[in-house]
């Protein structure tokens, strides 16, 4: 009986193409091989976590950062003298169109 291979193909990937100097591909190259690893999954095993890591170190918001803005909330600073006279002439000109 013949054993036929089944090759399945992963329709969401997509190509990336960079432009690297000659001796960068063949140390990478040369660091896939010893992993055992295609070009391919080398690049990403390393890189998309590294991408990742960059990515939650900017947009994390920490409990500090939760901390504050709920405080500020809780207890806004006051206003300066300008927004107090601003806020003043609001309620006043709307007062008049009330009126």
């Amino acid at each position: 009986m013949a054993s036929t291979m089944v090759q399945v193909v992963n329709t969401d990937s997509e190509r990336l193409a960079i432009r690297i100097p000659a001796d960068e591909k063949r140390l990478i190259a040369t660091a896939a091989r010893i992993e055992n690893k295609s070009l391919t999954d080398f690049i990403r095993d390393y890189v998309v976590p590294e991408a990742q890591r960059v990515v939650n170190t900017d947009t994390i918001v920490t409990t500090e950062d939760i901390s504050v803005i709920l405080n500020l909330l809780e207890n806004p600073p006051a206003g300066t003298r300008a927004l107090q006279d601003a806020i003043s002439q609001y309620q006043e000109n709307t007062r008049a169109h009330m009126a």
